[in-house]
């Protein structure tokens, strides 16, 4: 299965890096501190943001991905750092050079994900296994970003998968505690094929559902057929009793 998945589905290749300021420097200039670059041999990354804290500490974050990410992982940690500050200069000011400290993530070197920021499929094999990536398989049900409709490969995309493996495994288990709206969703995002098999609460409660709406709709029906006649409240009571 390793094997297939590091062939068929390989997993991207980012470098994350984050570099602290005394000062935001870049804002006092008018600028936002995102830039985007071209691939190069003299700069690293393809872009940047302004990662200031909700506190207030100037910051800034870049990714180092694609050949990129290829070309600058096979050299030492601190010639990427020292290419990293010397484009930061030549984009924001020589106040870049002066940072508090650097710091910085290769993915591609975690055991557990081996990449970053997710699986992308090999040609032709998104449109064979893309209907399968979500369908459950028996008992088991399949969650993980990957599998997301939306924000595929971030932490939204996750708990969105999270969310979805959950209200399969409800509407397999007691699909009488989902909601229309929870249900719809399922259908919606192609996880539930089949209406969920019934049981004994479901069928009680879709009896008692009918049979609720039913005896209020005839008693009603039944009081304007016979308020055309005489005796009207006996025949009422005498029609009500019977239920």
């Amino acid at each position: 299965m390793r094997e297939f998945l590091t062939q068929n589905m390989p997993v991207g290749h980012m470098m994350k890096f984050i570099v602290t300021y005394q000062t935001a420097f870049w804002k006092e200039k008018g600028l936002s501190g995102e830039i985007v670059a071209g691939s190069s041999t003299d700069c690293p990354f393809c872009v940047t943001f302004d990662a200031t804290s909700p506190r207030g500490n100037p910051a800034l974050v870049g990714f180092i991905s694609g050949q990129q990410a290829t070309l600058w992982s096979a050299r030492e940690a601190g010639e990427r750092r020292t290419a990293v500050l010397s484009s930061l200069v030549k984009y924001l000011g020589p106040e870049a050079a002066s940072c508090i400290h650097y710091e910085e993530k290769d993915w591609a070197k975690e055991e557990f994900s081996g990449g970053c920021p997710v699986n992308v499929m090999a040609p032709g094999l998104l449109t064979f296994y893309q209907p399968s990536l979500r369908n459950p398989c028996g008992r088991i049900h399949w969650a993980g970003t990957e599998t997301a409709t939306r924000w595929c490969g971030y932490m939204s995309g996750a708990v969105q998968a999270g969310q979805r493996a959950a209200l399969e495994v409800l509407a397999e288990v007691s699909h009488v505690v989902l909601t229309a709206e929870e249900q719809e969703s399922l259908i919606r995002g192609q996880t539930l094929h089949r209406p969920p098999k019934p049981t004994a609460l479901s069928a009680l409660l879709k009896r008692l559902t009918r049979k609720s709406v039913l005896v209020p709709a005839l008693t009603i029906s039944a009081a304007l057929l016979l308020a055309r006649k005489q005796n009207v409240p006996m025949k009422i009571k005498t029609y009500i009793g019977s239920f």
